[in-house]
């Protein structure tokens, strides 16, 4: 019923069979008992897209546009972090400054999508840093400074419509960052290790940049 949606219909997939399989391990449902082990998944063409030079620039002016205006508080500020780290999102929305190492240009992350994780930060990134507030455990402020933020859906709709960007992703910020350094010739298992790949498979979409 979602084939005409098949990025929506795969992730939907992937929920389900990651709930069951949580239920298999702690004996809420037979083990073998995920139906969606037995569904094809949707072929997907790989979405990659990297910003050009005229589209960061427009990209940096739509984010003067609302630093100016403090709309979005430190909304801004994680898009920029998202851009100058290469980190994921919910690396960044759930930093905590006591994982933030100023002095040796560091985020230490005790836990992401592949574990323990070092982030080095440039001299962009850092800047950014220098610039916000600590009011309280987390480095991106929401509504309530004790929870982490939820998301930043507001912001990215306000920049990428002010920046003339409508169909470009968060996820592809860091695709971007990727390509940059693969063009400047860091070499690509530099580049893996900024973006904190495991493998280096993973990394091999960016060869044609490099």
């Amino acid at each position: 019923s979602l084939q005409d949606r098949p990025y929506q219909a795969n992730r939907l997939l992937a929920v389900v069979a990651s709930m069951y399989s949580f239920g298999e391990r702690h004996g809420f449902v037979p083990e073998g008992y995920n139906p969606a082990t037995r569904i094809e998944r949707f072929p997907e063409a790989r979405r990659e897209r990297f910003l050009s030079t005229e589209e960061l620039g427009r990209l940096g002016e739509a984010f003067r546009q609302f630093e100016s205006d403090g709309r979005f508080g430190a909304g801004i500020a994680a898009l920029r972090l998202l851009l100058f780290t290469g980190a994921r999102l919910r690396e960044i929305l759930h930093l905590r400054w006591e994982h933030v190492d100023m002095e040796r240009g560091l985020l230490l992350l005790p836990d992401s999508k592949t574990g323990r994780k070092a982030i080095t930060l440039n001299a962009p990134s850092l800047a950014v840093l220098y610039s916000l507030d600590r009011t309280g455990p987390f480095v991106i402020v929401g509504a309530n400074p004790d929870i982490p933020r939820a998301d930043l859906k507001k912001p990215w709709t306000a920049v990428t419509e002010a920046a003339s960007l409508p169909r470009l992703r968060i996820h592809d910020l860091r695709h971007s960052f990727a390509s940059i350094g693969a063009g400047a010739g860091l070499g690509l298992p530099i580049v893996g290790k900024l973006l904190g790949h495991t493998h280096a498979a993973t990394t091999q979409r960016y060869a044609h940049l490099d």
